[in-house]
């Protein structure tokens, strides 16, 4: 069972990264770079999704809810930008 110090760590490491995703997002359509801000987005979602799975085996429903945020504001950031989501492209 992981610790309150490793979930505190994870999480506050993911939303660094969120952040730093949403102050780069502009600057990286600006530059043509659309799919590589799709593909931040979704590794991030990705990593969230991994931590809410332990976080539910170890029956950490704060843990859970906190993650869970996190990817709301992704699935937010990429409707901002207008990316599709993995599986929707056209």
């Amino acid at each position: 069972m992981a610790t309150d110090e490793y979930y505190d760590a994870e999480y506050k490491q993911a939303h660094e990264a969120l952040e730093a995703i949403m102050k780069q997002g502009n600057t990286l359509l600006f530059m043509g770079s659309q799919a590589d801000l799709a593909k931040f987005i979704n590794q991030f979602i990705d990593m969230a999704s991994n931590k809410i799975k332990e976080a539910e085996f170890d029956d950490r429903a704060d843990v859970v809810t906190r993650f869970l945020d996190l990817i709301q504001k992704a699935e937010d950031l990429r409707q901002t930008f207008k990316l599709e989501a993995p599986g929707n492209e056209h």
